[in-house]
């Protein structure tokens, strides 16, 4: 439940997650696992220096980032990048404040980061992380809060679709 799933190249990759269904992150996973589909096979990779569950992972110039998420532990502001060459993950620039529930997209080889939760509130932040400089920048906010929702580019425009702020309908 809740891991993330991007591809590289020709390899399709399941990261982290949680093992059994709960809100708090206390099943939470640091598996990962590569699918190669010209042999129809799995393979186990290095693993997640944390184990994370709703967490964003993001494909970007060749690499993964998990950003955020939740575990044991409680709220992750970390953000992990996997190195495929070198089947290692590293940490990178952190955001400022912990999110999970959050929803991401790439756009320009950047990768950008909207709404969440954060100590049980919900967000309505967009940040941008470059890869380039591991640096995190704040941009326009959603006009509203919002969180388990997703995200996705289409051309040159960022769309937010969807999710819940537990205050009625979503």
């Amino acid at each position: 439940y809740q891991h993330g799933i991007a591809v590289i190249g020709n390899f399709l990759y399941v990261v982290g997650g949680q093992s059994n269904y709960d809100t708090k992150g206390k099943t939470a996973v640091d598996t990962v696992f590569r699918f190669d589909p010209r042999y129809n096979k799995w393979m186990q990779v290095a693993s997640l220096n944390e184990k994370r569950t709703f967490f964003h992972l993001s494909a970007l110039k060749g690499h993964l980032y998990a950003v955020g998420g939740r575990n044991a532990a409680g709220e992750l502001a970390t953000v992990e990048c996997y190195n495929p060459r070198m089947n290692e993950w590293s940490y990178v620039a952190k955001m400022n404040e912990p999110h999970y529930g959050h929803a991401g997209t790439v756009y320009g080889g950047l990768m950008y980061i909207s709404g969440g939760i954060t100590h049980d509130t919900f967000q309505k932040e967009l940040m941008c992380f470059d890869p380039d400089t591991d640096k995190w920048t704040q941009k326009a906010p959603m006009t509203t809060v919002r969180g388990l929702h997703c995200m996705c580019t289409v051309g040159d425009k960022l769309y937010v679709i969807g999710g819940n702020h537990f205050r009625g309908t979503s």
